[in-house]
């Protein structure tokens, strides 16, 4: 992102248990580490799942993670 602003993600159409988080690779190192998690949502069974934060300009994933079985999804992303 170019600039700071409020941001929503939200995961739904599951049916299996999957959560949600958004990172970003603070030390830039191309992996997911301990304390690269901004936010996460963790609903237990198919639920749809959501996050809200505000971020500052820089580079950020949005990770969907299965718990259990499988499952197709849909994710959006709004700024």
């Amino acid at each position: 992102m170019d600039g700071p602003a409020d941001v929503s993600l939200r995961l739904e159409g599951l049916s299996a248990d999957a959560d949600l988080y958004l990172i970003q690779d603070a030390n830039g190192n191309g992996n997911w580490d301990l304390g690269d998690t901004i936010a996460k949502s963790i609903e237990w069974g198919a639920s749809p799942v959501s996050i809200y934060s505000t971020l500052e300009a820089g580079t950020y994933f949005a990770v969907v993670e299965l718990f259990s079985g499988n499952t197709s999804y849909s994710l959006s992303f709004t700024a």
